[in-house]
């Protein structure tokens, strides 16, 4: 697989100037090439699928993202099998040892992945050239990578600069919030802004 941090900033870099948070948008474009990895030798590598049954399960969501395998799927599961047949064969008081680092290994590749979005992000948000493309874009960093982002950069200039953009653009949405629902009162002849929802949700 290509290199991974190498990847998101280029991913980072092409997205700045989008209507999207650019690290939500990089994150599933990234995920998406692991899992197209995994359809194609993934799903028969023995250490991938170790990690797989070490993690302990896998989560509902990336069931169904991997059914199209098909019977390919027949090479992961009876690898899976055979490893947890072992493990459910040791006492229960190993096995409840377990209970502590349940996770879908998945999960957390998307987790790893968001990780080093975020850093890249950080990253080059403080270049003046990337900030200013950024500030002058119609992107929007959402309120959790907006928060993990702030954690990562140094300059305080750049962190207002950050949240001042978002700042303006929740206060905007405001402003539509209030057309639309004066407009739902009985004297006006039609809604007015009725899709400002769709706009604030991706701020979540």
């Amino acid at each position: 697989m290509a290199n991974i941090d190498y990847m998101i900033e280029i991913c980072l870099k092409e997205t700045l100037s989008k209507d999207v948070c650019p690290i939500c948008y990089c994150i599933k474009t990234e995920f998406k090439q692991y899992l197209r990895w995994f359809k194609v030798e993934g799903y028969k590598e023995p250490s991938t699928l170790k990690t797989i049954q070490k993690e302990g399960f896998i989560c509902q969501k990336h069931k169904e993202e991997l059914t199209d395998l098909g019977e390919k799927l027949n090479n992961t599961f009876e690898f899976l099998l055979y490893w947890d047949v072992k493990l459910l064969s040791k006492n229960i008081k190993t096995l409840k040892k377990q209970a502590k680092n349940l996770s879908c290994k998945f999960c957390e590749e998307e987790k790893r992945i968001e990780i080093i979005g975020v850093i890249e992000f950080a990253k080059l948000i403080q270049n003046e050239k990337n900030l200013k493309i950024y500030l002058d874009s119609d992107a929007l960093i959402c309120k959790k990578h907006l928060i993990l982002s702030l954690e990562k950069i140094k300059s305080g200039r750049i962190a207002t600069a950050l949240v001042d953009k978002s700042l303006k653009r929740l206060k905007e949405l405001l402003v539509d919030f209030d057309d639309y629902f004066s407009s739902l009162d009985h004297t006006s002849d039609k809604k007015h802004k009725q899709d400002t929802f769709t706009k604030a949700i991706k701020f979540y």
